[in-house]
């Protein structure tokens, strides 16, 4: 499975290096690039404010030491200037914020997860963005709270817990007309699995592309209204949403209770047609068309 990805790397990572998307690039494990952007970011900047649930890539670790940074992560790493989220949610969210640019999505910064495993993620060009990811993580580093939602031009973000994202799920999925793609490593939520049999009942399809650490959950109920692929063979951690080819919901939350209300998550809702058509490419190389 893998090496079909490796085969469309090349092409895949110059196409997301040079294609400039109103203001933001989407980099992934099925277009080959996300270590070597993520590096090539912190190779050029100054300064460094990176969130995260863990970071154990010593050449990250090692760029981000180098120049002036912070860090907030959940569990504890060799990075200088951290500090370890003690609040009483889990530090799920991940986003590396620089002098110019952002990157958000799916991703730990680990070995596992930028080499190994499958992720998303976008890089944000726009200064309007930046800001929005600075104050949330300014105000998480001096103890204080982010708001729960932040609009921009290119997209809205929802930050859990300080909403409920499940609210977000449900009201994005009632505009489906004709088709929801879905790919997600954790899908334990009733709810939003009552949602998909709903709209199947109405004609819609549905295709779910998981991890088998979510078939040994949401796998013990009925699943045949819908088209499932799980993945055996490499650690499928995408967590991303596509209603009708025109909404995106990506980020760092599952499809899942903790998610919804308890763990510290951002999540992206976007129309971008040009963003939105790329995270398409992710997912129909996940389904082998």
């Amino acid at each position: 499975m893998r090496g079909s990805f490796r085969r469309l790397a090349t092409i895949g990572a110059l196409l997301a290096s040079i294609v400039f998307l109103y203001g933001a690039t989407v980099i992934s494990t099925e277009f080959g690039n996300l270590a070597n952007v993520i590096k090539g970011v912190l190779y050029s900047a100054t300064q460094a404010s990176l969130s995260a649930l863990s970071v154990d890539d010593q050449g990250i670790i090692n760029l981000l030491n180098s120049i002036d940074h912070a860090a907030i992560l959940e569990y504890n790493s060799s990075i200088t200037n951290l500090k370890l989220d003690r609040n009483r949610y889990l530090h799920h969210a991940k986003f590396l914020i620089t002098d110019s640019v952002v990157i958000f999505g799916s991703m730990n910064f680990t070995r596992s997860s930028l080499y190994e495993d499958l992720n998303d993620g976008i890089v944000f060009y726009d200064r309007e963005v930046i800001e929005v990811f600075e104050d949330i993580f300014n105000k998480l580093w001096t103890g204080n709270t982010p708001k729960a939602m932040y609009k921009t031009k290119i997209g809205t973000f929802y930050l859990s817990p300080f909403m409920d994202l499940e609210d977000v799920i449900y009201k994005t999925l009632e505009k489906t007309k004709s088709e929801v793609d879905i790919a997600i490593y954790a899908f334990t939520d009733m709810n939003v699995l009552g949602a998909l049999k709903y709209l199947t009942s109405k004609g819609v399809r549905v295709r779910i592309a998981m991890d088998d650490w979510s078939e040994r959950y949401i796998g013990k109920y009925p699943l045949e209204q819908f088209e499932v692929k799980v993945f055996k063979d490499v650690t499928l951690h995408h967590k991303f949403v596509i209603v009708d080819g025109s909404i995106l919901l990506t980020g760092s939350a599952n499809l899942t209770e903790s998610a919804f209300r308890k763990n510290f998550e951002v999540i992206f809702l976007t129309r971008d047609k040009e963003i939105i058509h790329q995270y398409k490419e992710i997912f129909d190389l996940l389904w082998g068309e």
